[in-house]
């Protein structure tokens, strides 16, 4: 189950941009939608919390600060955390301009999920929170509702392309194109290297950056340190391996980075509240059927 604010938006039919819907939904734990499709786009900012996105038999683990896209009758499933679940603020729309956004802001298969840097997403939550609590079916409130929305656009657009200048409201922390590209190559060189041993000492010597400094812009952009994102990510790999493969719990600390079982199987109960055996049992046990949406 969860709580749910919906916004029907009338008034704005185009066949370039068809504004349809926006909401709010703040999930209960393993609340699922799918497998089902929907025939129109619609994007995800991930508030808080985590879960997961299965698309073409590839599941997506994610967290608070990305955004995820699911296109037209695509065939989907997604599903909030049991310890964690997600809050998510969503766009629904249509038509070829839309269309030709999505694909130039990168969301296409394999890769659906977009990371946000805070300033921007807490731009985009802001943006739409007043678009929920302010619209009206005028022709004013339509068009404020599309100008909101093409401006959400070009913040996603500013994350895609970091060499362009970025605008931002007063009060709000900016951030340069060059912290922003140190700050997704650390990213890149975790996810490729999250199985051996990484630090942000390390990270830095590879970016050919201060650590204080590559420290310090990956908190602001991704609200976590270093070492927390490192953990994060090798826990969310470890989940994905236990639920998918009968490997020993030894072997799954091993190829996620932990090179000790006794330490992964306490960080694993730290993030998850389950042990990795108990884990893997309750994930296992869980029912497959349609849960609603």
């Amino acid at each position: 189950m969860q709580q749910e604010t919906l916004i029907r938006m009338t008034g704005l039919h185009d066949q370039d941009l068809d504004l349809l819907f926006t909401g709010r939904a703040l999930c209960y734990p393993d609340h699922r939608y799918g497998p089902g499709a929907r025939p129109h786009f619609l994007l995800h900012f991930i508030e808080k919390g985590r879960g997961q996105l299965t698309i073409r038999g590839r599941t997506f683990y994610l967290h608070a600060g990305q955004a995820f896209l699911v296109r037209p009758d695509e065939l989907v499933t997604y599903q909030a955390d049991h310890h964690d679940p997600w809050t998510y603020d969503w766009l629904a729309f249509t038509g070829a301009f839309g269309a030709k956004i999505v694909q130039e802001l990168g969301f296409r298969f394999p890769f659906p999920v977009m990371t946000i840097p805070a300033p921007a997403m807490h731009q985009i939550l802001k943006r739409l929170q007043t678009l929920r609590t302010t619209y009206r079916p005028t022709t004013v409130q339509n068009l404020r509702g599309l100008s909101t929305v093409l401006t959400i656009f070009a913040l996603l657009a500013q994350v895609h392309h970091p060499g362009q200048p970025a605008e931002y409201d007063p009060g709000v922390t900016g951030f340069s194109s060059t912290a922003w590209a140190h700050v997704t190559k650390a990213v890149a060189l975790i996810e490729r290297n999250y199985a051996e041993r990484l630090s942000a000492a390390a990270l830095a010597r590879q970016l050919n950056v201060n650590r204080s400094y590559l420290s310090t812009i990956f908190k602001q952009f991704t609200g976590l340190t270093i070492t927390d994102y490192i953990t994060t990510f090798r826990i969310s790999r470890s989940e994905e391996i236990l639920f998918t493969t009968d490997w020993s719990i030894a072997e799954v600390a091993r190829v996620s980075g932990f090179h000790t079982t006794a330490y992964f199987s306490r960080v694993f109960k730290a993030q998850t509240g389950l042990a990795p055996s108990v884990y893997r049992q309750s994930r296992l046990s869980q029912p497959t059927s349609h849960i609603g949406t």
